[in-house]
């Protein structure tokens, strides 16, 4: 029988990003330094086609781009997906340019929240059939 695992020091972050017991996170890219996601009692760290939730570290719009033309169909069958980039305009990314270039891949943002002192993340999800969004 294997030990149950400790709540991990980032719990409170697991829980914003609605992680739960069980959580299957897929990590891009995969060498990724993220500690905070390391395996819990909240998650295990997955393989994509395994994965029910998926943290993906942006850099810049190349990186959105590289993750839309790779994994878009893949990702959209992930009901927990955020994208996660520097916080205070040190990226050339911020919640307004993901917002506008998600959409050019009929994806949105649907919430933000502080991942950490110099982190934001945006949890992100397909467009449903139909559904018409306005910018402002």
């Amino acid at each position: 029988m294997a030990a149950a695992r400790e709540p991990g020091p980032h719990s409170s972050l697991h829980k914003k990003m609605q992680f739960k017991a069980g959580t299957q996170l897929w990590v891009w890219p995969a060498t990724a330094a993220a500690p905070e996601l390391a395996a819990t009692e909240d998650l295990d760290r997955v393989e994509l086609d395994a994965a029910n939730a998926a943290v993906l570290f942006v850099e810049g719009a190349a990186d959105v781009e590289k993750i839309m033309a790779d994994y878009r169909e893949r990702l959209a069958q992930v009901p927990v997906v955020w994208l996660v980039y520097a916080k205070g305009n040190k990226a050339p990314v911020n919640r307004d340019t993901l917002w506008t270039q998600l959409l050019e891949y009929s994806w949105r943002a649907v919430s933000n929240v502080s991942y950490s002192d110099t982190l934001s993340a945006i949890r992100i999800r397909p467009l449903k059939p139909g559904e018409e969004v306005r910018q402002a």
